[in-house]
């Protein structure tokens, strides 16, 4: 039979720790207990301690990972993936930030090959923030937008080139001053 206990000071890593164990070995020949008790054997205990670490840091880790071989973007690019030590705890990337295969970005892309500008693109042409041009569009100042859909049946808003160009011919940040004339600094 082999009892061991683990002292509290154990630590993985680099920390050097100390290990107690006690084992307890039958007597050759004889299987049973003695009288008082406990069972018949010879009973050692020794202390061991622990000169290296147990296990490799999380920076030795990802320098291993990335001098194992090329990690490569799924997407298809064939960019080599930087591995991080925090990669070890959340789990290795698939794809390199920004490659991955966003179904909204790939439906923004799809309206703006169709020739829409979304309220974003609109509202930097005519010099004035999405909010104010959602105003603008409220208040009648200019047309209303198309609310086209894209991935997972989300709405945006979406103005044709024609649509673009009338808006910006129409000067609608001049017409939108006069009309509010205490929200703009000179």
């Amino acid at each position: 039979m082999v009892v061991s206990s683990a002292s509290p000071r154990v630590i993985s890593g680099r920390t050097v720790g100390i290990r107690r164990a006690s084992m307890v070995l039958p007597e050759p020949g004889y299987i049973g207990h003695v009288g008082d008790g406990r069972p018949a054997g010879l009973y050692h205990q020794e202390t061991l301690e622990v000169r290296f670490p147990r296990a490799e840091t999380v920076e030795a880790w990802a320098e291993r990972m990335n001098r194992s071989g090329p990690h490569l973007c799924q997407c298809g690019c064939g960019a080599a993936l930087v591995i991080l030590p925090r990669h070890r705890s959340m789990g290795l990337p698939r794809y390199v930030h920004g490659h991955h295969p966003n179904p909204l970005r790939r439906g923004f892309a799809a309206l703006r090959a169709d020739g829409y500008h979304l309220v974003g693109e609109v509202a930097e042409l005519i010099g004035v923030s999405e909010n104010t041009l959602r105003r603008m569009e409220a208040e009648g100042v200019i047309p209303k937008a198309r609310r086209l859909s894209v991935a997972g049946g989300r709405k945006v808003r979406a103005f044709t080139a024609k649509e673009v160009e009338r808006i910006v011919k129409s000067r609608p940040r001049a017409r939108w001053q006069a009309k509010h004339p205490g929200r703009w600094r000179s």
